[in-house]
């Protein structure tokens, strides 16, 4: 016969168990990328940001266990062109004097089919704004990878005024490396 105890130990080992896939994930910079394009004058304008940092906490068993707590520096805009990223620093955009970060802090993580979701507050010039952002993950031996996309309007976020030259629309690609 099966004692209480034994049945009470069982269960809460099996919850500590399922308490440890929950994984604190650590950036490795050197697989991260955060790219975006935009239109100007009617072309495609790449760029990218560095430096992103932050915490990553990741079941993707129990995904809603799941958070992301990140920053970016505003100043690392780099689309290849020094006149072009200094004034995306300028107050004109990014104002990366009086707000050097960009972060993200998530509300929720779900599983849909065989990808994910996360929503979250991005805050951009001090402006907060909920999005959401589909994923994947790859898992790869001792490191793994997170990519997604969305897209974002950068007059929402008072990054530059309105133009006839400039696109409002920014498409954002997300590759974060784990481990």
């Amino acid at each position: 016969m099966i004692s209480y105890r034994a049945v009470l130990t069982f269960l809460i080992l099996a919850g500590v168990t399922g308490v440890q896939a929950q994984e604190k994930l650590s950036v490795i910079k050197e697989m991260t990328e955060i790219s975006f394009d935009i239109k100007n004058f009617g072309l495609k304008v790449n760029g990218s940001f560095s430096g992103l940092e932050g915490e990553i906490i990741f079941d993707e068993a129990l995904p809603a266990s799941s958070s992301f707590n990140v920053k970016l520096p505003a100043n690392s805009v780099n689309t290849n062109n020094k006149s072009r990223d200094k004034h995306l620093r300028s107050d004109d955009y990014f104002d990366v004097e009086k707000y050097p970060l960009i972060t993200f802090k998530s509300v929720s993580v779900t599983k849909t089919g065989d990808n994910y979701e996360v929503k979250g507050k991005l805050t951009i010039k001090n402006t907060t704004k909920e999005v959401v952002i589909p994923f994947t993950y790859e898992k790869v031996t001792g490191t793994g990878k997170l990519k997604g996309q969305l897209m974002l309007n950068r007059r929402d976020y008072k990054v530059g005024k309105s133009s006839w030259v400039l696109g409002d629309e920014v498409k954002v690609y997300l590759e974060v490396g784990v481990r």
